[in-house]
């Protein structure tokens, strides 16, 4: 009896944690002026798991991005720091979905796609532009996102309940230990 309290013990604690997984993201738009294209990744987890990924709930913790350049914007890179916000519905792109894009931006230069408040008018999808021309560059292509590797798997205890259900299996250990008494 004693053991079959601790192997259901075991199972219970076993069941009660779940895995937080962070995905690196990398992801490509092409379609702006004179063949310059948009690259860069970010990692995220689905937290809420309800399928999107969503920087204004926090799931977004790493950016960058780089554009190319062309005549009309130079080449420039953008980080994490710039990143305003990233909405991502995990189809494989971004910039078809009604609440999907993203929106980062510094001083000097600006990066928009899809449903960010500042990217251009459909159906132009993407958005470069620089202090003094926002949207100079424009892409009609939709951003092509592909997963590209597990950053790292770590198990998280599910508090609340891991602390009610082990609070059980001691009371049921105890309550077999004097019956056997």
């Amino acid at each position: 009896m004693i053991k079959k309290l601790y192997f259901v013990a075991i199972l219970t604690l076993a069941a009660t944690s779940s895995q937080a997984v962070s995905i690196s993201y990398d992801f490509t738009q092409g379609g702006y002026e004179e063949g310059a294209v948009v690259t860069g990744t970010f990692t995220a987890e689905d937290i809420n798991t309800d399928g999107q990924i969503d920087g204004f709930s926090g799931e977004v913790s790493d950016f960058s991005m780089s554009f190319s350049g062309n005549s009309l914007v130079a080449a420039f890179d953008l980080l994490f720091v710039d990143l305003f916000s990233l909405v991502y519905d995990m189809d494989g792109t971004i910039g078809d979905g009604a609440a999907e894009g993203i929106a980062a931006a510094n001083f000097f230069v600006s990066f928009d796609v899809g449903a960010s408040p500042f990217a251009p008018p459909y159906p132009l999808i993407g958005g470069i532009g620089d202090f003094f021309t926002p949207g100079a560059s424009v892409s009609s292509e939709l951003v092509i996102v592909t997963a590209a590797t597990n950053s790292g798997t770590t198990d998280v205890p599910d508090s609340g309940p891991t602390v009610a259900l082990l609070g059980l299996g001691v009371l049921a250990i105890a309550t077999a230990r004097r019956r056997l008494r």
